[in-house]
């Protein structure tokens, strides 16, 4: 089973992003480190609208793309802020997102490993092995460059 988003983590790191634009320089954030494809919308206006990062700006990004009602209008813009408990707490909100994809992309290699294995075929067990050793190296490298 795949682990799930934590919503709330995802909304403080937008909200923190959106209240203080240049902390996105300092953290090592990729769109995909949001589990709820919302937020990554959002995430992805917030990047592209750098550093004229503000409410109107975000809004009128994902109008642009159409993507605006997908995320949930404005009226979800708007209440993210009320999603961060400290705005100096969001470097470790962003690291901990960065280990919640770690962990999806493990379980999700996983299950493409057990179901590889589980397939009748010409895949040795020296294959899997490789296999595997190779999903966990490009896995770590998520945690280390994003």
């Amino acid at each position: 089973m795949k682990p799930p988003p934590n919503l709330e983590l995802e909304r403080a790191v937008l909200a923190g992003l959106m209240l203080d634009p240049p902390a996105l320089e300092g953290l090592q954030l990729a769109r995909e480190d949001f589990g709820d494809a919302a937020h990554r919308l959002i995430f992805r206006a917030i990047a592209g609208a750098y550093p004229d990062i503000d409410l109107r700006t975000i809004e009128a990004h994902l109008e642009k793309r159409g993507q605006l009602e997908k995320v949930g209008g404005l009226g979800y813009l708007a209440g993210l802020d009320m999603s961060l408990p400290d705005l100096g707490r969001v470097p470790l909100y962003a690291q901990t997102l960065r280990e919640l994809r770690v962990r999806r992309e493990v379980a999700s290699r996983a299950r493409l490993l057990a179901v590889t294995a589980e397939e009748p075929g010409e895949t040795t067990a020296r294959d899997l092995l490789d296999l595997a050793g190779a999903d966990l190296v490009a896995t770590e490298k998520l945690l280390a460059t994003g």
